[in-house]
């Protein structure tokens, strides 16, 4: 069994807006429409057909132009702990994206599951009231928040290499 970190985020985080932000911070170009809303190409959700994982999504994201490769991670609706649950190996590039999605909806990232620690090694309060508007301005400013999240660079995954159970990418 290999080293994963953990990602919890709130409940009223959805699978959509989590799988656009981490395209935005692996560096894929989002597009705002003029509703406005947020798409991202190369970012998709894929559903599970096993009975075993139907409380599951596969979050796929293509090659990246920070580190060249196709990244994929699991995304819990119903962990044990409460809220959304993504568990990806404990490498540089996942430990900088945790630590962007936990700033953006709030939550926490436990850098290594293998620790005593389970508390999390990076916690953000909640950002915003609600991580799930569904229209009015505070849906329109949701929208922008996530178009602007900006892109990981290289000096991220630097930062977090040192955390990471695994050096590679």
């Amino acid at each position: 069994m290999g080293v994963d970190c953990r990602i919890h985020l709130p409940e009223d985080v959805r699978v959509g807006n989590v799988t656009e932000a981490i395209g935005i911070l692996a560096g894929l170009k989002p597009i705002l429409t003029s509703i406005p809303s947020v798409n991202v190409k190369g970012a998709t959700v894929k559903g599970y057909d096993s009975w075993g994982l139907a409380t599951c999504a596969n979050i796929e994201i293509e090659a990246t132009p920070l580190t060249k490769m196709p990244h994929h991670v699991m995304y819990f609706f119903e962990p044990e702990e409460g809220g959304r649950l993504l568990c990806p190996r404990s490498t540089a590039f996942w430990l900088a994206v945790g630590q962007g999605l936990v700033t953006f909806f709030g939550g926490r990232l436990d850098f290594q599951d293998s620790d005593i620690a389970e508390v999390g090694d990076f916690s953000h309060a909640k950002p915003r009231s609600r991580n799930n508007p569904t229209n009015g301005r505070e849906w329109d400013a949701f929208q922008r928040a996530l178009y602007a999240l900006p892109a990981l660079t290289k000096a991220d995954l630097t930062v977090m290499r040192k955390f990471a159970a695994y050096k590679e990418v």
